[in-house]
């Protein structure tokens, strides 16, 4: 069976460090089949204070659903937050200002359609709401700036084509070869101010921890 391997640096790890992301099925031949689990392995390699180098293992089996309703009720706003605004200034960094403020858009009704749900249930508790808030708060000042740059760029007249990218979620530009990518990676790079720049370097860093902190 083919596996799917996904490799992060973390570098120095505290308390505060988080790290999120997103799968789906890409095998068409089991899309259609009823599957409960999904197995999951985390390697850790890591070296201790006195140099010695280990690797912890973690297994574990995540039961999925086909049900909207379910996944819903079961979400956890603190995760998905942090991740919301995360995703949201990877895309903004490298210069796709549109698909990052859609991917943002997006993903805020998913939220709040979350938030809802748990409040009428009852199944929210102090911690989720002030997680909500806090994600309120930034995602308002994420959309204020990223409106400001865009309102610039056009009395500027140096506005991009944003639907000449890559649509991956993980765009860089790297990943983006073609000479209009890149130079609109650079120009939008040169012209953000230094509070946009600090704010996209901040939120690339959100966990559950320091969500509304700037």
């Amino acid at each position: 069976q083919k596996l799917s391997t996904l490799i992060k640096e973390v570098g120095n790890a505290n308390d505060e460090t988080e790290l999120s992301f997103e799968y789906y099925v890409t095998d068409e031949s089991i899309k259609d089949k009823q599957i409960e689990k999904l197995p999951f392995q985390i390697q850790i390699h890591f070296t201790k204070l006195d140099g010695t180098k280990c690797v912890r293992s973690i297994t574990q089996f995540q039961e999925v659903t086909n049900e909207l309703e379910v996944a819903e009720e079961e979400a956890d706003i603190s995760v998905l937050a942090p991740f919301a605004l995360k995703q949201a200034a990877n895309l903004a960094q490298v210069g796709e200002y549109a698909s990052s403020r859609l991917n943002n858009q997006l993903r805020k009704q998913q939220i709040q359609q979350i938030y809802k749900k748990a409040s009428k249930n009852n199944n929210g508790n102090n911690n989720q709401e002030a997680i909500f808030q806090n994600y309120n708060n930034d995602n308002n000042f994420f959309e204020s700036e990223m409106c400001k740059v865009q309102q610039q760029e056009f009395q500027d007249n140096s506005l991009y084509d944003d639907d000449d990218n890559d649509e991956d979620s993980n765009l860089s530009y790297n990943n983006n070869n073609s000479l209009k990518s890149k130079q609109k990676y650079y120009s939008r790079k040169s012209k953000r101010n230094d509070k946009q720049s600090r704010m996209l370097w901040a939120y690339q860093k959100k966990n559950s921890k320091n969500i509304g902190k700037r």
